[in-house]
C-alpha cells in the first residue's frame, strides 16, 4: 500500500516522524492491523490502547503495551503509534544517555485536563523539541464549560485555551498543549496549522461522526549511521 505521509520539518536525521494523509485515514481498521500495510522504516511497532486517560508506556519491547494514551522508547526500529480524529497528537524528540529518546502522545480535552503531556515529558530525558500535529481548529471546537474549567485548573489560563463565543466558549487544544509544554521547559515547539475538521485528507469524528477514519501518528528512532 502506498501511504500518503505529512512530515514535520526536522533537523534530526536519526528521527523518523509522520503523519498518514489523504486516502489511508479514511481506513476505520484497527491500528495493529493498519500498521501491516503502510510504509515506514520500520518493522516492529508500540501500541497501546487509548482511553484518554493519563498513563505512559515506556517502550522497551515491540507489540501492545496495554492501556494508555502516551509512548516514548530510546531503542532504535521500534515505530510508535497513536491514532487520532480532531485530538492532539504530539510528538517528542530528547536524549538519554546520548541517544535520541522519543515519544508520541495522544490528547483530546481529557488527555489535556489529564496532565498527559506533562506526564509523558516528565517520564522522558532531557525533551527538547515538540511538534504539534494536526487537530481539531479553535474555530470548529465548540465546548462546554466544564471542558474550559477541568483545563483551566491544570495550570492553563484562560485567555490563552479560550476563545469567547456565544453561545459556548471555543477551545484552542494546541495553545493549552503548547502552553503545558513550556512549562515543562520544553524549548523548542513546532504546531502543524492543518484543521482535522476544516481541511481536507484529514479524519476528524466531529465532523463525520462514526463514519470517520484515523490518522495514524508515527515516530521512531532509526539505527545510527
Amino acid at each position: 500500500m502506498n501511504t500518503m505521509w505529512k512530515h514535520p520539518r526536522s533537523i534530526w536525521p536519526n528521527v523518523w516522524m509522520g503523519w498518514t494523509y489523504g486516502d489511508s485515514n479514511a481506513s476505520k481498521d484497527s491500528v495493529a492491523n493498519r500498521v501491516q500495510h503502510i510504509s515506514t522504516p520500520f518493522e516492529t511497532w508500540g501500541l497501546i490502547d487509548q482511553t484518554h486517560s493519563d498513563i505512559v508506556k515506556n517502550v522497551s519491547n515491540a507489540g501492545s503495551q496495554g492501556e494508555g494514551d502516551a509512548l516514548f522508547t530510546s531503542i532504535a526500529n521500534i515505530g510508535l503509534v497513536v491514532q487520532t480524529a480532531d485530538c492532539v497528537p504530539i510528538f517528542l524528540i530528547g536524549k538519554r544517555r546520548g541517544v535520541p529518546e522519543v515519544g508520541v502522545v495522544h490528547a483530546g480535552w481529557r488527555g489535556v485536563a489529564n496532565q498527559i503531556v506533562q506526564k509523558t515529558v516528565e517520564q522522558m530525558s532531557e525533551v527538547h523539541t515538540a511538534v504539534i500535529g494536526p487537530c481539531i481548529g479553535v474555530n470548529r471546537y465548540e465546548v462546554g464549560e466544564e471542558v474550559v474549567d477541568a483545563i483551566v485548573a491544570t495550570g492553563v489560563p484562560r485567555e490563552v485555551c479560550t476563545q469567547e463565543r456565544s453561545p459556548r466558549p471555543h477551545l484552542d487544544v494546541r495553545l493549552a498543549v503548547a502552553h503545558q509544554l513550556r512549562a515543562c521547559h520544553v524549548r523548542n515547539i513546532e504546531t502543524v496549522g492543518f484543521c482535522t475538521y476544516k481541511d481536507q485528507g484529514w479524519s476528524s469524528y466531529r465532523r463525520d461522526g462514526k463514519n470517520a477514519g484515523r490518522i495514524l501518528s508515527v515516530i521512531g528512532v532509526l539505527n545510527a549511521d
